[in-house]
């Protein structure tokens, strides 16, 4: 998916990158362009295959890979270092590293954007998709999730290797997994507060919500209204958390039962 040849002159390089700018509604992108024209112009043709040159070129702007040599534009470090400032610099790679895992995670890396041009081969290949998307979600965080496949999103173990690196990820599990009472307890028991990414049914279940709570206090703040209303709940969550009682709405705060069970878990706790 390479879109300019080493073949091209200088004038139809610009033309194609300002078109690229266009299409994609980087206006932002038309100064270093002609930036990384001016630069170019100012050394001889022959220096295009020159790792050294165009190493440093790249570093100064990486849009001067567009420049380099058919070669050069097959070197592994000039290429992740010109698609780790600019994920557009991906188009510019050699066949070979637009395929490259370490060149794909650094163009993501730099923008979510860059997931359009994960080739379509290494989308379908779900072991390859398992392992690159795990990187990503651990250093880019849960919203990588969005691309990938169903057969990942409905994988329970899978989800919950994920969870370690970001909660958040849960907000795209399949429904069956955000609906699976057994493994919502399973992940509670964890420590990992997700209660607020399971389906209404799972969080509006007073004993989940109960649990959730149990472990994890913050989960008070994700708890449906009518529930934080329920006297059973509130009696249940405060024998754990007694300090939640500043966070009980009206009236229940008021409530004597409510009340003095806060204070003598709080003594408790205290003793």
């Amino acid at each position: 998916m390479t879109i300019l040849h080493t073949q091209s002159s200088d004038k139809e390089i610009v033309e194609q990158l300002l078109a690229l700018a266009q299409h994609n509604k980087r206006p932002d992108l038309i100064e270093q362009i002609h930036s990384a024209a001016d630069i170019m112009k100012l050394y001889p043709y022959t220096e295009r295959n020159n790792e050294a040159f165009i190493e440093e070129c790249v570093r100064q702007n990486p849009l001067c890979l567009a420049w380099a040599s058919a070669e050069l534009r097959d070197n592994s470090s000039i290429v992740e270092e010109a698609v780790a400032e600019e994920y557009l610099c991906i188009l510019f790679a050699s066949e070979r590293l637009q395929h490259d895992i370490h060149v794909l995670f650094r163009a993501i890396r730099d923008s979510e954007c860059a997931w359009a041009f994960v080739p379509r081969s290494r989308r379908e290949d779900i072991e390859w998709m398992r392992g690159f998307l795990k990187v990503a979600v651990k250093f880019c965080g849960a919203g990588q999730m969005r691309h990938a496949p169903f057969e990942l999103r409905n994988d329970r173990s899978y989800m919950l290797e994920l969870l370690p690196y970001d909660c958040r990820v849960l907000r795209y599990a399949s429904f069956n997994i955000r609906n699976d009472k057994e493994w919502i307890d399973q992940t509670l028991r964890l420590g990992y507060s997700i209660i607020r990414y399971a389906t209404s049914a799972i969080r509006n279940d007073l004993d989940m919500a109960v649990w959730a709570v149990y472990h994890n206090p913050y989960a008070f703040f994700s708890t449906p209204h009518h529930l934080k209303q329920n006297k059973v709940f509130i009696l249940n969550i405060l024998w754990q958390h007694p300090h939640l009682l500043h966070h009980v709405p009206k009236p229940l705060c008021y409530d004597p039962d409510i009340v003095m069970l806060a204070i003598r878990q709080e003594s408790i706790r205290w003793t």
